[in-house]
């Protein structure tokens, strides 16, 4: 009796969670979430997919790419913690996927603003 009690309950904050999940698109929003949104606003507009040509796209890139990758690579060991550290991390990820499709003649804008938006967020915690 206790079990299936306790089983209930579960099964119910389950139901309430996955409903709670849903409102917000299954996406649930942490702390960190809500600071990033305003250092990179939903629908920004890349800046580097607003150059000219696919020459001085893959350029930009690759400075942030490189940017980013040496701070990662200089910092991790020391500061392993740090913010500047988990966003240069993922501003290398995202810098890297968007130069992928960049050397691949595609421009995804939606890869280079987070490219960009990560990258930004890695000079805000220096």
């Amino acid at each position: 009796m206790r079990g299936s009690l306790l089983l209930s309950v579960v099964f119910g904050l389950l139901i309430a969670s996955a409903q709670s999940k849903a409102a917000d698109l299954g996406i649930p929003m942490t702390h960190r979430d809500a600071v990033a949104i305003r250092f990179c606003p939903a629908g920004q507009q890349s800046a580097i997919a607003t150059l000219q040509s696919l020459e001085a796209m893959q350029v930009q890139t690759r400075e942030l790419y490189a940017t980013s990758v040496e701070i990662y690579e200089r910092d991790s060991t020391h500061n392993s913690r740090a913010m500047q550290i988990k966003w240069a991390d993922l501003a290398r990820i995202t810098c890297g996927i968007a130069a992928g499709h960049l050397a691949s003649g595609e421009v995804n804008i939606d890869r280079l603003s987070q490219c960009e938006c990560n990258f930004v967020r890695m000079t805000r915690f220096r």
